[in-house]
């Protein structure tokens, strides 16, 4: 079914302009991808319409790179609405490969929450190897400190990091968030959201890192 395309005004951002430095190594991550590249819809309960989360990595302040997110209200025949939005960013490490979801829980028997969102992302820095992080976002409170998953031990060499047109590692274009549908949950007073994420093996190649965010 072909359908017209709708525009959205978002707070002014650009893209990256550089790709992201590892620690130990001139190799470096492919990060100049602005597409948005994870997006779900799913009720907010807190507004009582369908929203859509989605995102993407854009530029931040001294030249590294933010992860971006909206919450945008997609309520048919009605023009789709930025409900709200925000950046995960930090002061000296760049911020790559986000993506975000609610918890909210669908399932055969009933559904609830849909009003915290989990929000996965990757960060690298000259200092540092590349980690899976995440942040929370529980109801009506603000967004969390940086929450540290998973730790890469080395940097990333594999056979992309010298190839043409990019000669930078290819790092990304998966990231996953996706909230639990098991019913269990519904008398629970928020969800469980499954996370995949970007790793670095010992052999300086890279892999997939899964986990399953537990929120109060």
């Amino acid at each position: 079914m072909l359908v017209t395309g709708k525009s959205v005004t978002v707070p002014t951002f650009a893209p990256p302009s550089a790709n992201a430095p590892q620690k130990g190594t001139t190799n470096l991550l492919h990060s100049q991808d602005a597409r948005l590249m994870h997006a779900i819809s799913a009720v907010d309960p807190s507004i009582g319409r369908m929203v859509v989360w989605t995102g993407h990595t854009v530029l931040s302040t001294g030249g590294r790179t933010e992860f971006r997110w909206y919450e945008i209200s997609v309520k048919r025949p009605l023009t789709p609405v930025l409900v709200n939005s925000g950046v995960v960013k930090d002061s000296s490490l760049w911020v790559i490969n986000g993506g975000i979801t609610s918890d909210r829980t669908v399932t055969p028997t009933g559904s609830a929450h849909g009003d915290s969102v989990v929000i996965t992302f990757t960060t690298t820095s000259s200092t540092t190897f590349p980690a899976d992080q995440m942040v929370t976002m529980i109801g009506s409170n603000p967004q969390s400190a940086f929450i540290m998953v998973h730790q890469s031990t080395t940097y990333d060499s594999d056979f992309s990091c010298t190839q043409a047109p990019f000669f930078a590692c290819r790092w990304g274009d998966y990231p996953g968030a996706t909230s639990d549908p098991n019913s269990a949950l519904l008398t629970r007073a928020h969800g469980e959201v499954w996370v995949t994420q970007e790793q670095v093996l010992s052999d300086h190649t890279n892999g997939t890192w899964n986990h399953e965010a537990i929120l109060p």
